[in-house]
């Protein structure tokens, strides 16, 4: 249980466009977090070697499937996936999700999570197709991008998870208390501790799954 396989990273190309993603091999040990250390190479390494723009999503994916379905040591064995990619006026993005929970939007209007049309993980399914959607972001807003460990805790003595619509309510419940605002940076980390503890806090203690959560904040009037 000391070994998971959520990875994620975060690329800026040479055309501007920043691309993130967060991942998720199923199950725990060294396997798969070797796998996981696997994806992310060959994500990053697709993402720097790609001629950019929107399609740069859609060659990675069907590569790191490909890496993925090479280097799993079970045919049953996949991995959950979501990634952004953000064009360089900072306004809209390209979402993909391969069996994945939405990322959540924070803009000043509110947080929501944002869906798109979904696929089969990676691992399962045709490695060439990756559905997609764009996702308007607006002038100043926040990304919040996590794996399921952050939302299958508990919230109670019972048997109930705090779900997407649970994470939705717990953030915005951090941002009225006035814990961090949307932006990017330090208010952003801020809002990582805060979300992450309130969701352990909920559980009764550590989260009996792994998790990696990323927070993207863009706000041209506070710094970028």
């Amino acid at each position: 249980m000391l070994l998971g396989g959520d990875f994620y990273d975060v690329v800026e190309g040479a055309d501007g466009w920043v691309h993130a993603m967060v991942g998720d091999v199923c199950g725990h040990g060294p396997d798969e977090a070797a796998l996981g250390v696997s994806m992310r190479v060959a994500w990053r390494t697709m993402i720097l070697a790609a001629h950019g723009g929107s399609d740069t999503g859609s060659e990675a994916l069907t590569t790191i499937d490909q890496v993925f379905a090479h280097e799993r040591y079970r045919p049953s064995l996949f991995t959950t996936l979501c990634m952004l990619s953000i064009d360089p006026t900072r306004s809209t993005g390209r979402l993909y999700l391969a069996g994945h929970p939405p990322p959540l939007l924070i803009t000043s209007a509110g947080v929501r999570p944002v869906e798109t049309r979904r696929r089969t993980p990676i691992g399962v399914g045709n490695g060439t197709q990756w559905p997609s959607g764009e996702m308007a972001l607006g002038e100043a807003w926040s990304v919040l991008m996590y794996t399921d460990g952050l939302i299958e805790g508990r919230v109670g003595p019972g048997d109930d998870r705090l779900d997407v619509h649970g994470l939705v309510t717990l953030v915005e419940s951090v941002l009225q208390t006035g814990a961090p605002d949307v932006g990017p940076g330090e208010r952003n980390e801020r809002l990582l501790d805060e979300v992450i503890g309130r969701v352990r806090e909920l559980n009764g203690g550590d989260l009996d799954d792994d998790l990696a959560v990323v927070a993207l904040g863009w706000n041209p009037k506070g710094g970028g």
